[in-house]
């Protein structure tokens, strides 16, 4: 699965937006950009290292994560 990311990228655009927004609160590019930062810590803290088990029904084998309960992968 390639929709998500990794926790090492989601601490480099972490630190890419801190760095383009300058730390600086009250600017307005900070605002601007406040939104997308919380999403992002957001996503760090809520990171989860998934260890999928596998579920058999019929010809398909589904995969959930026993930690966060994902949502499944399926494999044939």
């Amino acid at each position: 699965m390639m929709n998500e990311f990794t926790k090492e990228e989601l601490y480099d655009l972490q630190s890419w937006g801190d760095a383009y927004t300058s730390y600086d609160v009250e600017s307005d590019v900070y605002a601007m950009h406040a939104p997308l930062l919380n999403k992002i810590q957001s996503l760090i803290d809520n990171y989860c290292e998934h260890k999928w088990i596998p579920h058999r029904i019929e010809d398909v084998i589904l995969y959930w994560c026993i930690k966060c309960n994902a949502s499944p992968r399926t494999t044939i």
